[in-house]
């Protein structure tokens, strides 16, 4: 049997983060962005920080999500709020990741 474990972080205030997978759909107008362009608009990263929490990566995809953003957070109210205040041309789905023992 496959033993999972869950992925904590050192938090910069002292306790500990845990790990989070975003998966984000981008709607409408919003999928013409520049992306050379530094104020396109939503800033995750800031967003993430703003919460005490971490950008760790964030990639655009192909396929059904249009972007990936690995996040570390202190909790699961910190991920809500994130998602609060999430543009309305945007949707994102938040799944908790545990790291596998490999």
């Amino acid at each position: 049997m496959l033993s999972i474990a869950r992925r904590k972080t050192p938090q910069r205030q002292g306790g500990e983060m845990e790990t989070y997978i975003a998966l984000i759909t981008i709607h409408g107008t919003a999928r013409d962005i520049d992306l050379d362009d530094p104020n396109r608009g939503y800033d995750l990263k800031s967003t993430v920080e703003a919460v005490g929490g971490k950008l760790v990566a964030s990639y655009f995809t192909l396929g059904r999500f249009d972007a990936v953003a690995i996040v570390e957070a202190p909790n699961t109210n910190a991920i809500r709020a994130i998602s609060s205040v999430t543009p309305a041309d945007a949707t994102v789905e938040t799944l908790p990741a545990f790291l596998l023992p490999f």
